[in-house]
């Protein structure tokens, strides 16, 4: 059988553990890896087993700041694991252009289009998929919260339900070893003030990012969500807390806790949301689970209750790419368009048992 050709778009940590993937694994050939020049031009050159998380081993493809020269490779699919303040401004030209040039696009940097014909904002849906028609070509994206265990870990739970009255799926996590400064500080207020306003505190971010989540829960269940309530807390820390990118100060923020409820037939159905920490011991009156866990509570005959968790808060970043990367065999076979997990079945891994 012949091996998938692929590409990989960006050099963060998403996308390095993408490279690695693609370099280890017999079903798939990596052909190029190309990083932003402007924010990861010094990745520019060098072999791409060499970025962060790729995992050392030497691929013989050079990373390189020309998109053209990745497109002239005519891969069969392209990974997107960009990520940056003005997310969509720079994702969404580049998934386009592979799109329009005929090759099929997944990945994690778009991950409000995990349930696009819900999304909230119709122009890029429609963008998207005019793309898709033009260079009938795919485009999937995935993760893990959201992608996976707030939205389609719950769909397949709810295959053993026989009535449903309320859905809850919650992040549990601990990120006080998570890298990204800006990810952390600005977009969920994490050693800032109480009256800084984050990224994530946004109802309309909110509602673009893990509505899907709830709109995807709702389509499984074959029905549409009529309106959605945000919610936005945050708890401070009484001491320093040493973290993956540097220290939070005491009397700043050291743990959030936000959700988003879709309301069906008046009543509030669905909810999706976290309670995240940058310390075990921060804000102990709130839920709590060690480490990394995803808590889903569906309510109704039987009730069902699941616990999802790593053993290594470290595979967050490897599990948000293994959702999407894992399904790209069935996204290179699909009619052309826009995809959803509804539209696949499992897409388990192949490396396995050897």
């Amino acid at each position: 059988m012949s091996k998938i050709r692929v590409v990989v778009l960006g050099t963060g940590n998403v996308s390095s553990y993408a490279i690695g993937a693609f370099a280890r694994r017999k079903g798939f050939e990596l052909v190029g890896v190309w990083a932003h020049p402007e924010t990861a031009g010094a990745d520019i050159g060098k072999d791409a087993g060499e970025i962060r998380f790729a995992g050392g081993m030497k691929t013989g493809v050079t990373v390189t700041g020309d998109m053209d020269e990745l497109i002239a490779l005519k891969p069969d699919c392209a990974f997107i694991g960009v990520n940056s303040p003005n997310l969509e401004e720079i994702a969404v030209p580049i998934a386009e252009k592979f799109l329009l040039a005929g090759i099929n696009v997944v990945g994690t940097s778009l991950t409000s289009m995990i349930h696009p014909t819900t999304y909230h904002t119709p122009a890029l849906t429609e963008r998207l998929d005019r793309a898709c028609k033009e260079g009938n070509a795919s485009f999937f994206m995935s993760g893990i919260h959201p992608g996976f265990s707030c939205d389609y870990l719950v769909s397949t739970l709810l295959s053993v339900a026989d009535r449903v009255d309320s859905v809850r799926a919650i992040e549990i996590c601990d990120y006080s070893m998570a890298p990204n400064e800006f990810e952390m500080k600005t977009g969920r207020g994490f050693g800032m003030p109480t009256d800084f306003v984050a990224v994530c505190e946004n109802p309309a971010f909110m509602q673009a990012t893990w509505g899907p989540c709830v709109d995807l829960i709702a389509d499984s269940l074959g029905y549409q969500v009529e309106s959605y309530k945000t919610n936005y807390e945050k708890a401070l820390t009484d001491h320093d807390l040493q973290v993956g990118y540097g220290t939070i100060k005491a009397g700043t923020v050291g743990a959030v806790r936000l959700s988003i409820t879709g309301v069906i037939n008046g009543k509030d159905a669905i909810t999706v949301g976290a309670v995240n920490r940058m310390g075990a011991d921060v804000a102990p009156e709130w839920e709590f689970a060690p480490g990394m866990v995803y808590r889903i509570t569906i309510k109704g005959a039987p009730n069902l209750n699941c616990d999802f968790s790593a053993n290594d808060q470290a595979w967050g970043y490897s599990m948000v790419c293994m959702r999407a990367l894992n399904a790209i065999p069935q996204v290179v076979k699909a009619a052309p368009g826009l995809l959803s997990s509804l539209d696949l079945y499992t897409t388990a891994t192949t490396e396995a048992f050897e």
